[in-house]
């Protein structure tokens, strides 16, 4: 009996030791190794970056195309000069659906014709006069009986009274770039206005730069700046400044030739600053307009 127990407890120590045993021993299989969980980058989830400006800048239309500048946002008010392919005028305005910009706080250029560029996001909305189309319509209206009684009296009881206010003066313009060209020894660059308003444009004045920053021309006022050409043969280009027409009436557009200091070698861009006033030396009421424009000669 003892010598069964002794080997009953000899099977079981051999079997506990195997058991150990095969618990260390590789199983044949390899382990898996454990990964951590991979981070996806969903870059379209990210939030954008801001928007770094480095300087104010103005909001530029540049035509694609030669396109047409009209009085108001839409073919119905007349065309008044034309933006070539290529230039470009600082963007003062919209008419509410950013269908049409108002270019240096005068014309209208369709925005489908144009690029923007500069700082664009804080254009306002401008005004622009009724079409001449809807003028026209609201004329035999007025005087329409309002009754079945085209013998009534004027309501008004008294009929002599006069208007209680007079029109407003209104001085507007528009510039465009013409042409650069030479006379003798001097440069010139010619730029053609067209009066817009109700009242004679009488006096310029105007500065050139060219590039942006460099004055070719630091500023002069003109009271007889207008001319019928955009450029004069000598001797009559040799003339002092201001031996053109001393008005420019509503209406009418005349070319305003402007003195340069030498041009730089590969000069393209330039900018105008133009004010038009309706008395001599920028007296009366006057308007000023910016552009920007390629030289050409």
């Amino acid at each position: 009996m003892n010598f069964k127990r002794k080997s009953q407890h000899w099977v079981a120590a051999v079997a506990l030791t195997l058991s150990a045993l095969a618990c260390t021993m590789p199983s044949g299989e390899p382990t898996p190794t454990v990964t951590p969980e991979a981070v996806v980058t969903e870059e379209a989830t990210l939030p954008a970056l801001p928007t770094v400006v480095t300087a104010p800048q103005d909001c530029i239309a540049t035509a694609n195309s030669p396109a047409n500048m009209r009085t108001g946002p839409g073919k119905a008010w007349p065309v008044v000069s034309k933006l070539d392919g290529g230039n470009s005028a600082k963007v003062t305005g919209h008419n509410g659906d950013k269908t049409w910009w108002q270019l240096n706080d005068s014309a209208w250029v369709s925005a489908s014709l144009t690029t923007l560029s500069g700082e664009c996001s804080a254009i306002p909305v401008a005004g622009f006069p009724p079409p001449p189309a809807a003028e026209n319509d609201s004329g035999p209206q007025a005087t329409q009986p309002s009754n079945n009684n085209p013998t009534q009296a004027p309501s008004n009881n008294n009929p002599t009274q006069a208007p209680t206010s007079a029109p407003a003066t209104n001085l507007a313009f528009e510039a465009d770039y013409s042409i650069t060209w030479f006379c003798g020894n001097d440069w010139r660059v010619s730029f053609i206005l067209y009066n817009q308003g109700n009242v004679n444009i009488e006096s310029v004045y105007y500065s050139v730069e060219g590039p942006p920053g460099t004055y070719l021309n630091p500023g002069t006022t003109n009271n007889s700046p207008f001319e019928a050409t955009a450029k004069e043969s000598q001797p009559g280009c040799a003339q002092p400044v201001g031996h053109g027409q001393s008005s420019l009436a509503p209406g009418q557009g005349l070319y305003v030739p402007i003195n340069l200091s030498p041009l730089p070698a590969g000069l393209t861009e330039g900018f105008l600053y133009i004010k038009a006033c309706s008395q001599d030396n920028g007296g009366g009421t006057c308007k000023d307009q910016i552009m920007y424009f390629n030289f050409t000669t």
